[in-house]
């Protein structure tokens, strides 16, 4: 019954993201792809080291199972293996060629105990208390019901799972862009600056979170948010 609910709900977010906040087009994920493969050290290794920090203060187990969600294709999952290379990775993008890509990615590298899925943030398809660690990149403010995917992590996760997110704050102050400028170029910088309408004010996160029922381990507030919640 679960399992057929949960299809039927599938089938109403495939037809509501028709027109989805954050499509991905064939060229588009393949330009995403390239410039991300380009820049994986630049784009992950801090968020890497805060992900391990946190692994080691709060007692991760080693041989558990780590979930990413808007897992494009699979990088951030990849770097980490690295760091725990005993853990079972799953990957859950909304995007066919991302999920491809991301399994094409893992068998090049040798990577094992992978699981790479097709699904939307808003009923990810993962069993209930199955995770251990969730992590949620740049992500959230895509998503088009970002409320309900804090509810499904949450789901997801085990007891005392962990919720790891990393998001664009869209409370950062306008006069702060300067230093992107310098580091990305104003041509970069203004695309990227395009999008804010959509980031997400961290404060309002965190609150949701609360409400579903995360404690809240960490909040750090900067131009780039990351917020560590507890089931």
């Amino acid at each position: 019954m679960e399992k057929s609910k949960r299809s039927e709900k599938q089938e109403k977010l495939e037809m509501g993201h028709k027109h989805k906040k954050h499509e991905w087009t064939e060229e588009r994920s393949e330009r995403f792809i390239k410039s991300v493969e380009n820049r994986i050290g630049k784009r992950y290794t801090s968020f890497i080291k805060k992900i391990n920090s946190f692994m080691k203060r709060y007692d991760f187990n080693e041989n558990g199972k780590i979930a990413d969600i808007g897992c494009g294709p699979g990088f951030l999952l990849f770097e980490l293996k690295k760091v725990v290379p005993n853990t079972e990775i799953i990957g859950v993008d909304s995007s066919e060629l991302m999920i491809n890509t991301a399994i094409k990615k893992a068998k090049e590298q040798r990577i094992y105990n992978f699981e790479f899925k097709k699904g939307y943030a808003e009923n990810i398809p993962i069993e209930e208390n199955n995770v251990d660690l969730a992590t949620c990149f740049n992500s959230l403010h895509d998503f088009n019901d970002w409320k309900q995917s804090i509810r499904e992590v949450f789901r997801i996760l085990g007891k005392n799972g962990i919720f790891i997110l990393h998001d664009r704050s869209g409370v950062y102050p306008k006069w702060k862009f300067i230093s992107v400028i310098f580091r990305i170029g104003i041509r970069n910088a203004i695309r990227y600056y395009k999008t804010r309408r959509s980031w997400l004010d961290p404060n309002l996160v965190e609150t949701i979170m609360i409400e579903t029922g995360f404690q809240i381990l960490s909040l750090e507030k900067k131009e780039h948010y990351i917020i560590v919640g507890r089931k």
